[in-house]
Formats: C-alpha cells, sequence, structure tokens
C-alpha cells in the first residue's frame, strides 16, 4: 500500500514537472503589427547586413595589424647568446 502511494507520488511529481518544462520551452506567441500585411516590417539595428559585417572585419584586421606591429619581438639576437 505504500509503495502504491509512492508509486502514485512520483507519477503524479512526473507529470507537474512534464507540464511545466512543456509551458516554459513552448515558443511565445507574437503579437500581430499594427497596420496590417500591408506595412512593411521595421528595421532592427542590432540586425547585421554584410557591409556592416566587411567593416567590422576590417576594423578588426587594422587593430590586430596595429597590436603585432607595437608588440615587442623577444628573440635573442644570436644563437649563442644562451
Amino acid at each position: 500500500m505504500r509503495a502504491g502511494f509512492g508509486l502514485i507520488g512520483l507519477l503524479l511529481a512526473l507529470l507537474i514537472v512534464a507540464w511545466l518544462a512543456k509551458t516554459e520551452l513552448a515558443p511565445r506567441p507574437v503579437a500581430p503589427q499594427a497596420g496590417g500585411a500591408t506595412a512593411s516590417a521595421p528595421q532592427d539595428s542590432s540586425i547585421n547586413t554584410p557591409a556592416q559585417g566587411a567593416a567590422a572585419l576590417d576594423q578588426f584586421k587594422q587593430k590586430l595589424n596595429q597590436a603585432l606591429q607595437t608588440r615587442p619581438v623577444n628573440t635573442p639576437s644570436s644563437p649563442s647568446a644562451r
């Protein structure tokens, strides 16, 4: 009898956890945009365009070249300097 109640409690807890996981992991509904389907979608500034990506890559390369040029080189002047 005690094992039966334990099993029922375990199954009930499993169902509750499964229901909570389903509701939390479900995609949120998207609110319809004002103006209907004829309105154009607003541009999101966080979306990168190919031009922005190329500019960021060029900037990264410039900064990397500057850092490599200003970095001191720790190589010995001759192999017998040890």
